[in-house]
């Protein structure tokens, strides 16, 4: 890369970080509250921001800002037309949304036993009936503000395993008798009804 191809990109990593901090600003984020987090001078990060005196921003730096913001160090990087790390993002958002989460094993096969709020587990599914059923926008809106003022946090977690519904379906076809680690979470025997009535249609079929 010769010396004009390289201070373009400089320039334009330059402008990538602008962008970023006036994203981060956006969320109220302040260039001091960063330069704390992320262990960098306010002076520096200025000069970082306009290209000044600096040649390159520093991996270190790009680093923090991913870990306490979940910016995408590539972004500004010139690798990825993503400002957000998105995994980071979607991780962080998924432990403020449950209390506590592990595996729990079915022969070979891993799934997620979650453990939330049992009244937020109520709500979600209030507001996902009401999408159903909302005329319009505001009338959704309307409903989601009822269910969240009716909404009081739980005292006690509750656990709720998340199995994707085909494997599903294979368990409760297959569990009977058989002691599985799976089988002291569910009750298989609620869903005998399901099993008879999957059996005469493929009877018919």
């Amino acid at each position: 890369m010769d010396k004009i191809q390289k201070k373009r990109e400089q320039e334009n990593q330059s402008t990538r970080l602008r962008e970023v901090l006036s994203a981060l600003k956006k969320h109220g984020i302040s260039q001091k509250a960063i330069s704390v987090d992320c262990k960098i001078s306010e002076d520096k990060l200025s000069r970082l921001k306009t290209g000044e005196k600096i040649k390159n921003i520093p991996d270190s730096f790009l680093e923090e800002l991913q870990k306490n913001y979940h910016i995408n160090p590539k972004y500004i990087r010139l690798e990825s037309e993503h400002l957000w790390d998105i995994f980071d993002e979607k991780l962080d958002c998924f432990e403020k949304f449950v209390d506590s989460w592990e595996t729990v094993a079915k022969e070979k096969n891993d799934y997620l036993q979650i453990s939330m709020d049992p009244n937020f587990y109520k709500f979600l599914l209030g507001v996902d009936k009401a999408k159903l059923f909302a005329e319009n926008d505001n009338v959704l809106a309307a409903e989601i503000e009822r269910l969240a003022n009716l909404y009081t946090p739980s005292s006690k977690s509750a656990d709720y395993v998340v199995i994707p519904v085909e494997p599903f379906i294979d368990i409760i076809r297959t569990t009977k008798d058989e002691k599985k680690h799976l089988s002291e979470l569910l009750d298989f025997l609620n869903y005998e009804d399901f099993i008879e009535d999957d059996k005469e249609d493929s009877a018919k079929n």
